[in-house]
């Protein structure tokens, strides 16, 4: 249920508007992840690495392959395309949401 409404959440931003200054509800998602990853490395206190290399999943000892290309809308797929900084922050954000820490964890 709660990777439903993360995925839903990620295909419902404007993706046109990231960026401009018109986007901070937009920016809500890439901020939560950012909290929720800083909040995981204090509490874990583990080595802390940039948010393009932070799969906590893999941290944590999930190693799933996992691809989530087939429930992205086409805006979602063409924002993602752009830059691997983009499509790894959602990737990570996606894997994440619904394990057990992010769920129990508020921002």
């Amino acid at each position: 249920m709660y990777l439903k409404q993360a995925i839903a959440r990620i295909n419902n931003i404007n993706w046109d508007k990231v960026g401009t200054k018109t986007s901070i509800e937009n920016g809500n998602l890439g901020e939560e992840f950012l909290q929720r990853l800083a909040n995981f490395y204090n509490e874990i206190s583990i080595k802390k690495y940039p948010p393009l290399f932070s799969d906590i999943a893999s941290l944590m000892g999930d190693n799933r392959e996992l691809n989530f290309d087939e429930y992205y809308n086409d805006k979602t797929k063409r924002f993602l395309g752009r830059t691997m900084y983009q499509s790894k922050i959602v990737e990570y954000y996606l894997l994440n949401f619904p394990s057990r820490y992010f769920q129990t964890k508020p921002v």
